[in-house]
Formats: C-alpha cells, sequence, structure tokens
C-alpha cells in the first residue's frame, strides 16, 4: 500500500501561479515561446518603423536647407543683377552728359569708374540702335549662382518745356489759333506737307509743360484750361528752376555755330521753296542776326538764330530752335510766329536781355521726343549727347 501511495503523490504536479494569467496572444493559458517571438517582431518593427521616420525627417531637412540655400543664392544673384543695371544706367547718363558717343561706351570695360563694394556683376557690351540693349549679369557672393536682365533703352534729348524762355521779363503772347502743347506729338506722316498735314498726332505717354520761364511770366491771350485752352502741358505753365539755364543754352549754341551746314547772313530773307535740313539728314542751320522767314520751308535738326526770327508764310520744323540775342546786352531775344508754322521738338529763347515770343495764325509749337530723338541719333552726337538721358524701355529674364 505504501509503494502505491508513494507512487500518486509522485505522479502529481503542483499548478504554476502565473497557469492562470491569460497570453498575450489569447492563445492557452500560460506564457508560451510563440507569444514571447511575436513581442520581439513588434517591438522591432516599431523601431525599424522610427528609424525610418527619423532618417526621411534627416533627409528632408536636408533637401530643405538645400532648396532654401539655393532660393537665396538665386535671389543674391537677381539683386546684384538688378543693381548692376541701375549702375550701367548712371554710367551711361555720366558718359553721354560729357559728350561721348554711345558708340565708344561699353560700361564693362570703363577704367574711369569704380564698382560698389559687396556687389558682383558684369555687363556685355551695348548693342543695337536705337533702341539699345545690354545684359546685366549678378552672382551671389560665393559666385555659384547668376541671374541676367536684358535692358531695352533709348536715348531721349531732355527739355524743360515746348517753349522755354530763360531770358529776363519773359513775355508769351498767343493770339488767332495759335497753340503752344507740351504734350507728346507724333511728327507729320509725310515730311514735306501742307495744312491739316503738318498737324501730326498726339502721341501720349510723358508731357512737359506747355511754357517754362525762369522768371513770372507776363502771359497775354494765354488759356490753361477751357474750351478755348492753347496751352497744354504737365503743368501748362512752370516757373522755377529746371534742367538747364540761360548760360547753359548759350554756350551749347555757340559750341553749334561753328559747325554749321548752311548759314544765313544778317538781312537775309528767306523766301521761296527751302529745305534745311531733312529727316534722313537733318543740318545745323545758323541765322546770324535778325531772320525773317517769308516763304515755305521746311526743315529738320537744329536751327539757330543770334537775333531775333520772324516768320510770316509757312514753317514746318523738325528739331529744336535756339534763339539768343548776341547784338547787344540789352536786345530782346524774339521769336514771332504767325501764318501757318508748326513747329515740332521744342522752342528755347535764352537772351541776356528781355525775351519775348509772339504767336498768331494757326502757329504751333508742340513737343515731339520723336523729333528731337532723330536728331540726337542722326546729328554730331558727341555735341547732342549733352541733351541726352536715357529711358529704359523693358527688361526681361532671359529663359
Amino acid at each position: 500500500m505504501r509503494l502505491k501511495f508513494c507512487s500518486i503523490i509522485k505522479s502529481r504536479k503542483t499548478p504554476s501561479p502565473l497557469s492562470k494569467i491569460p497570453s498575450l496572444a489569447g492563445k492557452g493559458e500560460g506564457w508560451g515561446e510563440g507569444e514571447n517571438g511575436m513581442i520581439l517582431v513588434l517591438v522591432l518593427s516599431f523601431l525599424a518603423i522610427l528609424s525610418l521616420l527619423g532618417a526621411t525627417a534627416v533627409i528632408v531637412t536636408t533637401t530643405d536647407i538645400k532648396i532654401g540655400g539655393n532660393y537665396k543664392a538665386s535671389v543674391q544673384a537677381f539683386y546684384d543683377a538688378d543693381a548692376g543695371v541701375n549702375y550701367a544706367i548712371a554710367r551711361i547718363k555720366t558718359d553721354l552728359a560729357n559728350g561721348e558717343d554711345i558708340a565708344d561706351i561699353n560700361p564693362s570695360n570703363d577704367k574711369d569708374y569704380k564698382s560698389p563694394d559687396n556687389f558682383n556683376f558684369t555687363f556685355s557690351a551695348i548693342s543695337g540702335s536705337d533702341p539699345y540693349t545690354f545684359t546685366s549679369t549678378g552672382y551671389d557672393s560665393s559666385r555659384n549662382a547668376q541671374a541676367k536682365i536684358n535692358v531695352t533703352f533709348s536715348k531721349v534729348i531732355v527739355v524743360d518745356s515746348s517753349t522755354a524762355i530763360y531770358g529776363s521779363d519773359p513775355e508769351v503772347e498767343i493770339k488767332g489759333k495759335a497753340k503752344i502743347d507740351g504734350r507728346d506729338h507724333n511728327i507729320p506722316t509725310n515730311f514735306i506737307c501742307s495744312g491739316a498735314g503738318c498737324n501730326g498726332s498726339l502721341k501720349g505717354g510723358d508731357e512737359v509743360p506747355g511754357i517754362y520761364t525762369t522768371e513770372d511770366p507776363d502771359l497775354i491771350g494765354a488759356r490753361t484750361s477751357g474750351k478755348n485752352q492753347n496751352v497744354f502741358g504737365d503743368p501748362p505753365v512752370e516757373v522755377g528752376e529746371g534742367n538747364y539755364t540761360g548760360q547753359f543754352w548759350q554756350g551749347f549754341a555757340n559750341s553749334l555755330i561753328p559747325m554749321a551746314d548752311i548759314t544765313f547772313n544778317k538781312g537775309d530773307e528767306i523766301a521761296g521753296k527751302q529745305t534745311l535740313g531733312t529727316r534722313d539728314s537733318p543740318k545745323i542751320t545758323v541765322i546770324e542776326g535778325k531772320a525773317k522767314l517769308t516763304g515755305t520751308v521746311h526743315g529738320a535738326g537744329i536751327l539757330i538764330v543770334t537775333d531775333e526770327m520772324e516768320v510770316k508764310g509757312n514753317l514746318h520744323f523738325e528739331g529744336l530752335i535756339i534763339i539768343l540775342n548776341k547784338t547787344g546786352a540789352d536786345s530782346e531775344a524774339e521769336l514771332c510766329l504767325a501764318d501757318n508754322t508748326t513747329l515740332f521738338g521744342a522752342v528755347v529763347v535764352a537772351g541776356s536781355g528781355d525775351s519775348e515770343i509772339e504767336t498768331g495764325g494757326n502757329s504751333q509749337i508742340l513737343y515731339s521726343s520723336q523729333a528731337l530723338t532723330n536728331i540726337s541719333n542722326k546729328l554730331n552726337t558727341k555735341l547732342t549727347n549733352k541733351l541726352t538721358n536715357i529711358k529704359r524701355l523693358s527688361w526681361q529674364t532671359p529663359q
């Protein structure tokens, strides 16, 4: 009996206290080897996902930094190219004001100027023939990025007004259907014109004052507003300091007189049919002393009268007219226009004594940048460039 009892005792197993805890895998009642492996897989997978996310974040951050750096370099290069454009324009303006021919101006090779510090830009040579073009190339500080800007510009002669008086005691009288206009006009379709065919057309865009004087003017018959307005511009009348002085115009005219293509002596009457230059070949015409035009005259270029000018006939002129008073310090600088006179461009009265402009009949003084630009391009440019400025027409970044 004892041996049997011992056998029974030996075969009996004591339950484990953990046997009642449910399996994490939900299978059976104990901690099996399969459940332990699954937990390890889950943990490793979770760690792998975290590692992948971390690596992705590092890659994205690095890429963002590179993109941000490239963008910053590109922006800096563009800003330097833009600074180069303005710097080149300033150089060109200065050289033109010093009487240089634009064909001789190359802002990239000009040794008379020092480029500003902390900028990186270069220029191409100027090309074209009004309009002109050049390219400014800018770089970032490390010169890893670059940007280019192509610029198109034109030369324009700058005047203070369609009709400017620089002498003392200025007087302007407008009679009949006469008009003084500072709005920009196109020149007539045909150079040889008559009647309404000589009127041209409004161009639109920039305007200059109709009348400019350095002292308060005596205006007779001038109407700057209303239905019967006969003085136009922005503003119609302006008094003050302009771009030039009477001394400048006197010096400018005196420098041109020895280069005259056509000269009339004192007392000569310009009668019959006359041509004082054409659009394709504008001329410098000088009339010594008092001038009287009684015929039919067409002309283009620069007309200089050393005393006073009277027009009784048909005059169509495109360009610049300068009236002086060289006959005496106290003599008047006078311009009298009547009948069918149409002047495109600008008129300057620059005497040292009293100055007077009288218009009547169907006479018109019409500001025209087109007429002025033409003489700037085709006359002696080293002289006319003293009057020129640069007008930026357009810019673009090449693709």
